[in-house]
């Protein structure tokens, strides 16, 4: 149970931190462009 919690709150961080990359990335290519 624990384990499992674990990874799903990994996974959401993971999740969180690519959707903010790519937020940056959309905005640096709009921004600049």
């Amino acid at each position: 149970m624990r384990l499992t919690a674990t990874k799903t709150f990994r996974i959401k961080r993971d999740a969180e931190d690519w959707a903010r990359g790519v937020e940056d990335e959309m905005c640096r290519t709009h921004c600049f462009s």
